[in-house]
This record gives structure tokens, sequence and C-alpha cells, in this order.
């Protein structure tokens, strides 16, 4: 839902036992885009699964494996 917003956004792939997600964009300047408006947004939050705390996401970008 974070990122669904973004122009070039394509999906979103959970890895739930490892509380991470991999986000794919068409381009490298999407993503860029979107990773940089989300890390300067005050509001983004989620809840830490073990805690139930609210917590900002800590967002990179992935390893390419070309």
């Amino acid at each position: 839902m974070i990122f669904a917003g973004y122009d070039g956004f394509r999906e979103v792939r959970q890895i739930p036992d490892k509380c991470i997600a991999f986000v794919e964009f068409e381009t490298d300047d999407h993503a860029a885009y979107a990773l940089n408006d989300i890390k300067h947004s005050a509001a983004i939050e989620v809840l830490d699964p073990d805690t139930g705390e609210k917590v900002r996401p800590r967002i990179t970008f992935g390893k390419n494996r070309r």
C-alpha cells in the first residue's frame, strides 16, 4: 500500500518469515523517486510484528542479481 501510488510500481513480494519485502518498479529512476519520497515522509509507519509498536520501515535498494 505504501508504494502502490508511485509511478512505475509493479509488485511487492513479501517474505513474512524474515519480515522483509521486495518492491519492484519499472525503472531504477521510479524506484529512486519512491525511496527518496518515502524516506523523507514523517507519516510512514508500520507495526512491528514482534512488539506491535509503530516503527518507521527501513527501506533500501536491493542488490542487483543480474
